[in-house]
């Protein structure tokens, strides 16, 4: 098996609404992890991280920020590598990260086509 350390990066948004409210809510949850990507087979591989997390919550986009939240974040993934060329390799992820705050926790997921650099 072999083992390689990633700084990664993972963000998502999605709109809310509060109840009665017509206002759409645009929140977003991010994750900084240094994770540790195993490759278990020559093409598949396991990802673990840990780092810091935040939370923002807005009215709408580009709007006043109703909650900023920092704290830790973890994540999660599994991967398949489907083209290598030299250093460059198209890859395919299923990312699960999790932000925990002082009023709770912020669950993420994620499909992703990415373009690597070892």
């Amino acid at each position: 098996p072999k083992l390689v350390w990633l700084l990664q990066l993972d963000v998502s948004a999605y709109g809310a609404q509060d109840e009665g409210s017509d206002a759409v809510k645009v929140n977003n949850n991010a994750a900084l992890t240094i994770a540790g990507q195993l490759y278990v087979r020559e093409v598949l591989w396991l990802k673990g991280g840990l780092g810091l997390g935040s939370f923002t919550r807005r009215a709408e986009r580009g709007g006043e920020t109703l909650a900023q939240l920092v704290g830790v974040a973890g994540l999660g993934s599994i991967g398949f590598d489907l083209l290598r060329r030299g250093r460059f390799v198209l890859g395919l992820e299923g990312v699960g990260f999790v932000g925990v705050y002082r009023d709770g926790l912020v669950l993420s997921s994620e499909i992703l086509l990415g373009l690597h650099l070892y």
